[in-house]
This record gives structure tokens, C-alpha cells and sequence, in this order.
């Protein structure tokens, strides 16, 4: 979390562990309430259309075979 007043513009996180020895650090920037942030969101996850797709066609010819062996077996 951070402090409510930390003020708008560049900062540095830097992550320690338990004794205190740095990990790393990475460049942040605070911007003010209502800017814009430039840029587009990270695209994330998978696309599942093809699959959910793929599924209902399967789902479909399993009902049609289904179908098809009932007839045969009531003729």
C-alpha cells in the first residue's frame, strides 16, 4: 500500500527480505487523481473462443450420433 500523500512523480520501489538485504528495485511514477495513464493494458490469460467453440461442436456431434444410433436401434 501506499501512503496517501506520497507525492505525484518518479519513486523507486525497493523490496528487502527478512534481514534486510535488498532484492531489487523497479522505477514507479505517481500520477494525480484523474490522469491518464498513456499506453494500453497487458493482454493476459488466453483467447477462449477457439476452445469454447471447439467444444460445442463436439458437443453437437455427439448429440447427433446419439441420435442417429437411437433411430438405428428402433428400426
Amino acid at each position: 500500500m501506499l501512503p496517501k500523500d506520497l507525492a505525484v512523480g518518479p519513486h523507486r520501489v525497493i523490496p528487502q527480505d527478512a534481514v534486510g538485504e535488498v532484492i531489487g528495485w523497479t522505477e514507479i511514477t505517481i500520477v494525480s487523481v484523474g490522469t491518464a495513464a498513456t499506453g494500453t493494458l497487458a493482454s493476459t490469460g488466453v483467447d477462449t473462443a477457439p476452445a469454447l467453440f471447439g467444444g460445442v461442436l463436439l458437443l453437437l456431434a455427439g448429440v447427433l450420433l446419439m441420435r442417429r444410433r437411437s433411430t438405428q436401434l428402433n428400426a
